[in-house]
């Protein structure tokens, strides 16, 4: 019905009329978090870190009940 349609085009109106100030909210944590990961995957020590934790897990896993599964390879992160 009329009303229905009607309710429907305020909708998208407001949608429209609010999107930019939305997106520019999001933005700047967006970019935030861009540098931030690119700063840990360019981190040789952290890598390094992290590369051991999970040789170590891996190493835990290996033979047990789970059948024995690998977890994670450093690519994979």
């Amino acid at each position: 019905n009329q009303r229905d349609r009607d309710r429907e085009r305020l909708k998208v109106m407001l949608f429209k009329s609010y999107f930019e100030d939305d997106l520019l909210e999001v933005q700047k944590p967006l970019q935030i978090l861009e540098v931030t990961c690119e700063e840990v995957r360019n981190n040789l020590p952290f890598l390094k870190l992290l590369e051991a934790t999970l040789k170590t897990w891996n190493g835990m896993n290996a033979g047990t009940f789970c059948g024995d599964a690998k977890a994670f390879k450093l690519d994979a992160l």
